[in-house]
Parts: structure tokens; C-alpha cells; sequence
């Protein structure tokens, strides 16, 4: 076995689809750095993949983001896999939901390489990995979806012929038991599987490593985000097998463009509250410029190669949230105007910066200068009656059931339900804190609080 394989793993490249932002005054400059956000984020997979001399680059489904592919998404897939070629690495592709191989995989305007290999989709096949004097170094088992939706257990037959060499399953799927769509199993399944010794996971956006040794069990999530649900920093894993059986696992950061939300509080500083717009604003920008200066995010429990880390990042699209307690509270609440003024002025005045800050919006979610909860309930025993309420552990059941069938608190992302409340933790929270608030002011007015 030779000393150390190194790969890069990706998924959910998601060629072909866009950015979900509002654009309205953006510079046309900027504008192209948008729509284009996705297509340099698999470049920069690529770069990687040629920058640190990888043996080989594994591509965990869903390169594309539709079945019907763009002429620019095959284009950008083929110049870059034809730039691999030349520094001699393979590419290794299983299809995924999105893009199932029952529609016409890449080549349908280009003609791929011969360095890209895609998986079949009626059983796993097993590639064999060579080094330049025909050494077996790696095996990689993959399968590809047939069709949208895929129900057979794939993972069962992931079976390699021993385990002389690391042997890295590509499988694509929600790690769901019960979920009937994207390759039912469970993380247990797969560990289960005693001769793989890395699944190259795809289909969940967010980087996870599930098992860290023995085997590794990863998602490296999207590359880059497309709206406030796929928020941070998206990549790729560089990974490092050794003979030893160690494995070292980097991330890389590849998103040009980062998603985040900002809570802006308002009664963070009661003595320097705000008491006009300008005030408002001049907050947001103070919390924008401190922002600007933090380190990047990057999934816990990963580091990054500090030569990596210069000049990924390009821009940021904020959603800045108001929030908290003041007497300005009547104000940014009086007129929807007063959001897109803010969201205006603050456009003009990141647009600059490098990295900019795109402001998408303005979100007001301020309260009236009332007590919280914690102080509430020292001065009434509703207060504490509340707390009490929102800490047993029947009161969410009960709160389900009361919305009944337009609350779906279980999210499937790439099904959404559209006649239905898509009901996160965010906001579920945000619906106790405006019930508790309701409560609050009035059982003030009527001077219950006394």
C-alpha cells in the first residue's frame, strides 16, 4: 500500500442554477460576480484538486442543477475536468437527484474527457486508482440515481474485495432510513460496512463529518450558497489517507459570495439608544465593519491550509435583522418605507468596501421598551407561569396541533411542500418570542404587572 492517497472530496456543485438575490441597483460589475458566483466555485474545486497534486477528485452528485443542463454549466464542467486532464487526475462523478442518469448526462453539448468517469446507476462499480507504476493505490465504488427519487438500498452492495487499499464509497443521500427519496440508510448502515474505509457523501448543503476514523463519514456541502438557507461558507474537503490508517481531513473554502444574517440590537447600549433613522443606520454599519473584520466561519472541528485562505472571499449578501428593545421600536415599524431606506443606504455605502456587503434586506423584528421575560416574572406570577409553560416539554406538541395541517415542522428541502408553513427552529423561536411579548404588554395595559 502506497504511504498517502490525497483526493478532494465535493458535491452538490449545482451547475446551472442561480443566486437568489435581489439585484435592483446593484453595479453591473457586481452584478457579474453574482451570476457567476456558482461557475467559480467548481473552478476553484478544481484549482484546489491541481494546487495540492491530488491523486484523484470525487464528485458526490448533483454536478448539475437540473436534468435539462445549460450550455455554460456543460462548458464550465468539460474546460475544467479538460484542464484535470492535463495534470493527469481523474475524476470520478455519481449522479444524484438532481441530474439522474436517465437524462443526458455531461456531453450533451460538449464531449467529456477521458479522465471523467461517471458511475452507472444500475449497480455499484468498482474503479481501481493506479499510480504511475501501475501500484494499486485506492478503489472507488460508486452509484449513480436513475431516476429523480431513489428507494433502493445502493449502500448494501458497496462491497470491496478486501482492504489492502482505502476504499471510498460515493453515495448520495439524506442518511434517512425512512426516507424513501434520496437512498434510504442510516449512519449506522454505513459503518456497518468494515471495508470502506471513506464515504464521500453528497445531498445534505451543509459540511458534516459524521464519523471522523474508521471509517470517515463526510459531507462536504454546497460550494456555494444560493440563498439564506445555505448561509456561511461552502467547499470542499482535501483529504489525506495514509498507510497507517490515519486520516487528515482540511477544508477549503471555495464560495466567492457568503450568505449570512445579522442581528443588529437596538437596546445592546441603552445609553446611547437610538432616537432617528440616521442613528439606525450609522448601528448597522458599526455592526457591519465589525463583522468585516472577523475571522472566516469555517465547519467546526476542520481547519484550513493558512495559503488557502487569501482572497476567497469577494462579497457578502446580508440580511440585517433589527432587533431588541427601544423607544424607536413605533418608528421602524410605522411605515414599510423605513426598511427600504435603510436596505437602499446601506447598499451604497458597502458596495465599495472589499470585501463589499450586499445588503438583500432589512428586517425589523424590534419590540416596544417593555421588560423581558426575566424581569417579568419578578414582577408577576403570569411571568413565571410563562416560563414554565415554554420550559415543558408537552407545550411544542401542543403548539403543532393547534396550527395542525399548515405547520410542517419536518423540512425536506428539495420537496417542499408549498401548501404548507415551512416552520424551522428560527422560527418557531421567533413565534414563542412575539406570543411571550403579546402577553407581556398586555397584562401591563392592564396594569397586571404591577
Amino acid at each position: 500500500m502506497t504511504e498517502k492517497v490525497r483526493f478532494i472530496h465535493a458535491a452538490d456543485m449545482h451547475l446551472g442554477s442561480i443566486l437568489s438575490v435581489a439585484c435592483e441597483g446593484m453595479p453591473h460589475h457586481m452584478e457579474e460576480r453574482f451570476q457567476d458566483a456558482v461557475f467559480e466555485a467548481y473552478r476553484r474545486i478544481c484549482k484546489a484538486a491541481i494546487d495540492y497534486k491530488v491523486n484523484f477528485l470525487v464528485l458526490s452528485g448533483d454536478v448539475y442543477e437540473g436534468e435539462m443542463r445549460s450550455v455554460k454549466a456543460d462548458q464550465v464542467f468539460v474546460e475544467q475536468c479538460q484542464e484535470l486532464e492535463k495534470q493527469g487526475i481523474s475524476v470520478f462523478v455519481i449522479a444524484g437527484n438532481h441530474d439522474p442518469l436517465n437524462s443526458r448526462i455531461g456531453g450533451q453539448y460538449y464531449v467529456l474527457p477521458g479522465n471523467v468517469y461517471y458511475f452507472d446507476s444500475e449497480e455499484v462499480k468498482v474503479e481501481e486508482i493506479q499510480d504511475e507504476e501501475s501500484h494499486l493505490i485506492a478503489r472507488i465504488l460508486g452509484q449513480s440515481y436513475r431516476t429523480k427519487a431513489e428507494s433502493r438500498k445502493m449502500y448494501s452492495s458497496y462491497t470491496p474485495p478486501d482492504a489492502d487499499v482505502p476504499n471510498i464509497g460515493l453515495l448520495h443521500s439524506q442518511l434517512d432510513p425512512n426516507n424513501r427519496s434520496y437512498v434510504p440508510c442510516s449512519l449506522g448502515d454505513l459503518l456497518s460496512k468494515k471495508d470502506i474505509h471513506y464515504w464521500a457523501l453528497g445531498h445534505i448543503h451543509k459540511c458534516r463529518i459524521l464519523n471522523e476514523q474508521n471509517p470517515v463519514v463526510a459531507y462536504p456541502g454546497i460550494p456555494q450558497g444560493r440563498d439564506f438557507g445555505e448561509e456561511k461558507v461552502g467547499g470542499c474537503l482535501l483529504v489525506d489517507l495514509y498507510a497507517s490508517d490515519k486520516i487528515e481531513l482540511s477544508f477549503l473554502p471555495t464560495s466567492p459570495l457568503i450568505w449570512y444574517r445579522i442581528e443588529v440590537d437596538i437596546g445592546a447600549d441603552p445609553a446611547n439608544s437610538p432616537g432617528n433613522l440616521e442613528d439606525v443606520k450609522n448601528l448597522i454599519i458599526k455592526a457591519g465593519e465589525e463583522f468585516l473584520s472577523r475571522e472566516m466561519d469555517i465547519p467546526e472541528g476542520l481547519s484550513v491550509p493558512a495559503e488557502w485562505t487569501s482572497g476567497i472571499v469577494e462579497g457578502y449578501i446580508v440580511q440585517w435583522i433589527l432587533c431588541g428593545r427601544g423607544e424607536i421600536h413605533e418608528l421602524l415599524n410605522e411605515d414599510e418605507e423605513v426598511a427600504d431606506n435603510l436596505t437602499s443606504e446601506l447598499r451604497r455605502h458597502f458596495k465599495d468596501q472589499q470585501p463589499f456587503i450586499w445588503t438583500d434586506s432589512v428586517v425589523v423584528r424590534t419590540l416596544p421598551d417593555l421588560p423581558a421575560l426575566s424581569a417579568f416574572k419578578n414582577m408577576s406570577g403570569i411571568g413565571q407561569e410563562i416560563e414554565n409553560v415554554l420550559q415543558s416539554e408537552e407545550f411544542r406538541d401542543r403548539v403543532q396541533k393547534e396550527f395542525g395541517d399548515i405547520w410542517e415542522m419536518k423540512i425536506d428541502h428539495e420537496n417542499v411542500n408549498e401548501i404548507k408553513f415551512q416552520v424551522d427552529e428560527e422560527t418557531y423561536a421567533e413565534i414563542l418570542n412575539q406570543a411571550v411579548n403579546l402577553i407581556i404588554e398586555k397584562t401591563l395595559e392592564r396594569g397586571e404587572g404591577a
